[in-house]
């Protein structure tokens, strides 16, 4: 998600995923900071991976409410499991 105010010098971005830890359990990965810089990245939580996917969701609507907006994405997504593992000699 981003959020680009220009009136404001505003150019952040916001990004929610479920990961897995080293040991597999389910947690809750945010990423976040200025667009075209690295930006933060923290665990929010661990726990279930229903309660993780219902946390993201909440959190996805708060930022909506304070002026994120989804970031599109163009042209259609490859399939990484379809690409060869190796280059042809």
């Amino acid at each position: 998600m981003v959020r680009d105010e220009d009136s404001l010098n505003m150019h952040h971005f916001y990004s929610l995923s479920v990961d897995r830890d080293l040991f597999g359990q389910p947690i809750l990965v945010i990423r976040r900071g200025r667009r075209g810089r690295p930006g933060r990245i923290g665990i929010a939580e661990s726990g279930p991976r229903g309660a993780m996917r219902r946390r993201l969701a909440e959190i996805a609507s708060w930022k909506i409410l304070r002026g994120y907006r989804k970031l599109e994405t163009a042209g259609p997504r490859v399939d990484e499991t379809a690409l060869p593992l190796f280059e042809p000699r």
